[in-house]
């Protein structure tokens, strides 16, 4: 907020004027009125700080005085504003409120003060001598006036002492301005701006990209070799946290503390096969390092489920939690679920592909379903069912202790267990049902995925014999199943991966959903839905988009829409649509939509193009 600025010096002189016209009070001797032929009209005449008047002739009409600031014309003790016609009875009197000679302004972050030099001098007022007129305005004379006194630097001074500005103070720009005034604001004292602070970070010694490089070998293509995953080897360091730096506190121009904001720590935490060592992790197993997570970031290395063939009736369903490689084709019918990215190197059938992390096809995707970013079905399921059955556990257990308190307090005693079973029996009725159906969902999962699971299955095996869990007299076997579904909940929600994409070379009748970019790589899209929280880009110049719907938080950038025949295309972004061409169709930007009937070519489409359009048309 601005500090107010001060005024040093304020002035309020009121001036008594002659009753009786043409006569001065400094003389007892009639005064001469200049010019010849007045007498016949009605005049106001200002000469030596006097007001005189002459009103009562035939002829012209009443004489008209105004007041030019820093005057305040007041008739008959009332202050007037504009013009005032004056009749002749009233009492004139008129005052100066003279601005102050300077002024200290500060800026709105009080890191600055200035100096406005206004005047120099402070003079008595005087009025301006003018002719006998019918219209007077009152004007300072301030060449005329007497000297009272001249601004000094000790003046400026204690004026700035007493806004507590005296830190830092530049006396020469002060006398400078003071000697030869620029009458503009001159800066005089500066704070000292605080230094932020910096961030904690996590430094990676790995890319979390992942490279598609086919490369044609004795004549075919070698795809056993193409996709170039980010690989680390057992005890090789994957990542370094940086430690956050505080910043410098600053100070203000009255020399005040300005604390600068506090910086930001990352709470990293290392998976099973990360191990930190300090602010330096560590790999202790082989795989694809990943950070994963938002507010708390998570190291992991993820094992891969390598299918050198196809994925088929043979291999059936996959669902594991880590990378998925395929080097053959999804065939129809297929699933694949992975708690990390899948990798296809040949084309997707009528099939569904569900990752945490990206999806990655060489080939082209017919009739399919891809979703990055999200759980699969299975995945869902044991995350809702630990999540229900962990709300249970955590009501049944408040439950019993209260239960066990009461019987306390009455001098009876009672096994945990047993309070448990009567809550389990009369009030808790869905827990005998959320346990078992929990373990299939679990054990629904392929073998080659139970050792991610195996901390669950067990703990839920034990469950599953009522007579062992209601003999416990302690609750500490109920508390680690509570924190064993808590831990699965939280597990699932950081598999998602933070920098996802689906990149494939072309798609036909197939839904696209990423949670990051979508990438088309070649021919383009036929008859899809694609919907990014991202951009949706493609990179070939020929390739074309026709009869679908692509829908980005981000922009759009395609080559060829439409066709001179076929169903027309809808493409929507929050930010811009970018085309080569297009022949048909309709583009929004944001809110804004508009229907595309002639060809347009090399075309950046944004809410202004939009609305352009609209008003023409």
């Amino acid at each position: 907020m601005t500090i107010p600025i001060k005024q040093t010096e304020s002035m309020k002189l009121s001036q008594p004027l002659s009753a009786a016209p043409k006569v001065d009070k400094s003389s007892s001797k009639p005064i001469k009125v200049p010019g010849s032929g007045n007498d016949e009209q009605n005049w106001i005449w200002v000469h030596n700080d006097h007001i005189h008047v002459q009103v009562g002739t035939t002829r012209g009409a009443l004489p008209v005085i105004e007041a030019r600031h820093p005057i305040s014309l007041i008739m008959d003790g009332e202050l007037v504003e504009g013009p005032y016609t004056v009749k002749g009875n009233e009492r004139i009197e008129w005052k100066v409120e003279e601005e102050p000679l300077f002024q200290i302004l500060v800026s709105e972050d009080q890191m600055k003060a200035f100096l406005i030099v206004r005047h120099t001098q402070l003079v008595q007022p005087r009025l301006k001598n003018t002719e006998p007129a019918s219209k007077v305005t009152l004007e300072l004379d301030r060449e005329a006036g007497e000297l009272i006194r001249k601004l000094e630097l000790a003046e400026v001074t204690r004026e700035l002492a007493e806004l507590s500005i005296s830190h830092n103070l530049d006396i020469g720009s002060i006398f400078q301005e003071l000697q030869e005034p620029t009458y503009k604001p001159v800066l005089v004292a500066q704070g000292s701006y605080p230094v932020p602070g910096k961030d904690a970070r996590m430094e990676l010694f790995f890319t979390e990209a992942v490279e598609r490089s086919f490369m044609e070998v004795d004549g075919g293509i070698d795809y056993r070799n193409s996709l170039k995953i980010p690989s680390v080897h057992k005890g090789q360091a994957i990542a370094k946290k940086i430690k956050a730096v505080d910043g410098i506190t600053g100070y203000n121009v009255h020399r005040q503390l300005v604390i600068p904001p506090k910086p930001q720590d990352v709470v990293v935490i290392a998976r099973e096969h990360v191990e930190q060592q300090g602010d330096t992790f560590i790999a202790m197993k082989e795989g694809r390092p990943r950070l994963t997570g938002t507010h708390t970031l998570y190291l992991d290395i993820s094992t891969a489920y390598i299918v050198s063939g196809d994925v088929n009736l043979s291999t059936g369903n996959i669902v594991f939690s880590g990378d998925v490689m395929v080097y053959g084709d999804v065939t129809e019918n297929m699933t694949i679920e992975a708690l990390g990215t899948i990798y296809v190197a040949g084309c997707v059938y009528n099939a569904v592909l569900t990752a945490t992390g990206s999806i990655i096809v060489k080939g082209n995707v017919v009739k399919s379903k891809l979703f990055a970013g999200c759980c699969g079905e299975k995945v869902v399921r044991i995350q809702e069912g630990s999540r229900a059955l962990s709300v249970q556990l955590e009501q049944l257990m408040e439950a019993a202790r209260l239960l066990t308190d009461q019987v306390r307090q009455k001098g009876q005693n009672a096994a945990f267990g047993q309070v448990v079973k009567l809550l389990v029996h009369n009030k808790f009725k869905e827990i005998p049902k959320l346990l078992p159906k929990l373990l299939i969902d679990v054990h629904s999962m392929p073998e080659q995925d139970h050792e991610a699971w195996q901390y669950l299955i067990q703990k839920l095996k034990m469950f599953s014999d009522a007579s062992r869990i209601y003999s416990q007299e302690s609750e500490e076997l109920w508390m680690s199943l509570l924190y064993d579904l808590k831990q699965t909940v939280d597990k699932i929600d950081n598999m998602k991966e933070t920098h996802v994409k689906i990149d494939i070379d072309q798609c036909h009748l197939s839904t696209l959903q990423s949670q990051g970019d979508i990438l088309i790589r070649k021919e383009g899209v036929l008859q899809s839905d694609l919907r990014s929280t991202d951009n949706i880009i493609f990179y070939h110049n020929d390739a074309v988009c026709r009869g679908s719907r692509l829908e980005a938080d981000g922009m759009i950038s395609a080559s060829i829409v439409g066709g001179v025949t076929g169903s027309l295309s809808q493409l929507k972004a929050k930010d811009k649509i970018m085309l080569r061409k297009m022949y048909a169709g309709r583009v929004c930007v944001d809110n804004f939509c508009v229907d595309v009937i002639d060809v347009i070519e090399n075309q950046t489409i944004d809410k202004v193009w939009i609305m352009r359009q609209l008003r023409t048309s």
